[in-house]
């Protein structure tokens, strides 16, 4: 392997960049490959990363198959994305979306006011079906997985995917945890007040 070592991936990537010509360089791996990307990052290279099926270490895989095809293989994918990227946005060359790091000042921020304002008709069936999905599900799971939504929103350094696919899976609606989240950041859980918080 080319980048066993932080060593090894700055010598490699500077003679590949150098003798060859390249724009970047790819490392394939998830968050085996972090220390390589951080290193490399640090340096000023343009990294790449590659996942799931990551020819170099096919034979490892069992050959050239596709990955992720069951849970457990998409939630692993999703971890090694998320431990690059997260690589990246800490060495800062991406920008970290979702932390207000570029702020809008709210006179030139018009776009959610003029969507606000605007009368949509509701979809009344769609309504309904929401209404009717939400008699069968557990009221307490659900409760409870939004609840641990909110409280690691709050702590602002915590991970929310495992909380939010959670909730998810307990069958929380994207609309409970949009206002769980706005709750966290001390909104109110619905911007309209049309709806009160489910707990």
């Amino acid at each position: 392997m080319s980048y066993a070592t932080r060593e090894q991936a700055l010598a490699n990537a500077a003679r590949l960049m150098k003798e060859a010509g390249a724009d970047s360089v790819k490392l394939e791996g998830g968050i085996d490959a972090v220390p390589a990307v951080e290193a490399l990052v640090r340096a000023g290279g343009p990294v790449l990363g590659h996942i799931g099926l990551t020819p170099q270490t096919a034979s490892a895989l069992g050959g050239y198959k596709l990955q992720g095809r069951d849970e457990a293989g998409a939630r692993r994918l999703l971890e090694e994305a998320m431990g690059t990227r997260a690589a990246e946005v800490q060495q800062g060359t991406v920008a970290k979306v979702g932390v207000n790091t570029c702020q809008i000042p709210e006179e030139q921020d018009t776009m959610l006011r003029d969507v606000v304002e605007t009368k949509i008709e509701p979809c009344l069936d769609h309504i309904e079906r929401i209404r009717e999905f939400k008699k069968t599900r557990n009221r307490e799971r659900v409760c409870t997985a939004l609840a641990r939504v909110r409280s690691t929103a709050e702590n602002r350094t915590a991970s929310l995917m495992e909380p939010v696919l959670s909730a998810l899976e307990a069958d929380a609606t994207l609309g409970e945890l949009s206002g769980v989240m706005r709750m966290a950041y001390g909104m109110p859980y619905d911007p309209l007040s049309a709806t009160a918080a489910a707990f």
